[in-house]
């Protein structure tokens, strides 16, 4: 066998091609997430490799849209990247929303847009809930540190100069950054 040979067989060994998966086996996938079944546990072998995902999320809540749905985003963003027909129960202005929030998030992951042709249904589902999960916790992280100082404002009648919740909620420290 000559070099040039083994070389070619190297590579057809050696060399892992990613297989193209098909736009309805994601947009199954896709359709399927939902937010109020996402998982809460900080297990490692779940996080895993999501973290960046975790993160994109707290960020697109904080610079793309603060209530944008991941899930229904990325569905109308690969229909509308691949060709395929858009939910016409959706106005066009709830779509160009989705839209807007589909390719910033895009802009934030620029290695999703091209893992998109290869990912499995399986990962897509656990990118958007992590993205999902991230962008609940970063609305929190938001909410609850104006939330203490807001309530010391709140007197508990007009009159009163004692605090509106007796005892008043503890202030507890952020965990998330």
């Amino acid at each position: 066998m000559s070099s040039s040979e083994s070389e070619s067989n190297m590579r057809v060994t050696t060399r892992k091609e990613k297989k193209k998966t098909s736009t309805q086996d994601l947009l199954n996938a896709v359709s399927c997430v939902h937010p109020s079944k996402l998982s809460s546990s900080s297990d490692a072998k779940e996080t895993d490799g999501m973290e960046v995902y975790h993160i994109a999320g707290k960020k697109a809540a904080a610079l793309v849209d603060p209530f944008g749905v991941p899930a229904k985003a990325f569905l109308t963003g690969l229909q509308h990247d691949r060709g395929g027909t858009l939910n016409s129960d959706s106005s066009l202005e709830d779509i160009e929303r989705q839209l807007h929030f589909y390719n910033g998030t895009l802009k934030l992951l620029p290695g999703l847009k091209l893992e998109l042709n290869t990912i499995s249904p399986v990962k897509l589902t656990k990118v958007i809930q992590a993205i999902t999960k991230g962008m609940s916790d970063g609305r929190s992280a938001d909410l609850n540190s104006i939330k203490h100082k807001g309530l010391k404002y709140v007197p508990h009648d007009m009159h009163s100069k004692a605090e509106a919740l007796d005892p008043s909620i503890p202030e507890v420290m952020d965990k998330s950054t």
